[in-house]
């Protein structure tokens, strides 16, 4: 009986519910375009961030509220792929981005490296300013290189795992009376 119970507590943790008035509340204020290419609102995605800092694990399931005599399956259905395809869209940018930062902090290594081996092989003991801005040279490639490599990396890995997260997610409308319906509870008897 605790398995079953924990388990019922766990899907209730997974699932995140936001209420709509219309199917705008998803979209910006600003953009009057079609559904297909609206942008999201930026406090539907604030959001959801929201959502995502509170339990970053599991899998998650987005509900929708929204009002019974507003509801459209066609509508509902477009915005399921729009909303789908914002994430996996920022998701791509961000592996871009990341190859990007690696690439360029893998050229700072190398001409880093490159500096050392030039100051070691080539010693230029009578001119010492040059040995001094060859050194800082080489130490700021090398270490700015690292840190694109590992420590943007990381930092954009975050990114991603919202973004991750959110295009994997089930995405479902329902009726907003149906949550609202008041609950009877069990009477006492005297």
């Amino acid at each position: 009986m605790g398995k079953k119970q924990s388990v019922a507590v766990t899907e209730v943790l997974k699932t995140t519910q936001v209420a709509l008035d219309n199917y705008d509340d998803i979209f910006s204020d600003f953009d009057y375009s079609d559904y297909s290419k609206r942008l999201l609102s930026y406090d539907f995605l604030k959001e959801l961030r929201r959502r995502y800092e509170e339990r970053k694990k599991g899998e998650y399931e987005v509900t929708l509220t929204i009002p019974k005599k507003q509801r459209n399956a066609k509508i509902e259905s477009l915005v399921k792929k729009r909303i789908k395809n914002h994430f996996k869209v920022h998701s791509t940018k961000i592996d871009k981005t990341i190859k990007n930062n690696q690439l360029r902090g893998l050229v700072k290594v190398i001409v880093g490296f490159l500096i050392s081996i030039f100051l070691f092989l080539f010693s230029f003991q009578e001119i010492i300013p040059i040995i001094t801005l060859l050194s800082v040279l080489s130490w700021y490639f090398l270490w700015a290189g690292y840190t694109d490599i590992f420590e943007g990396a990381q930092k954009l890995r975050g990114k991603k795992e919202f973004f991750e997260k959110f295009y994997k997610a089930k995405f479902s409308f329902v009726d907003e009376e149906s949550l609202l319906k008041p609950k009877t509870l069990p009477q006492e008897s005297s």
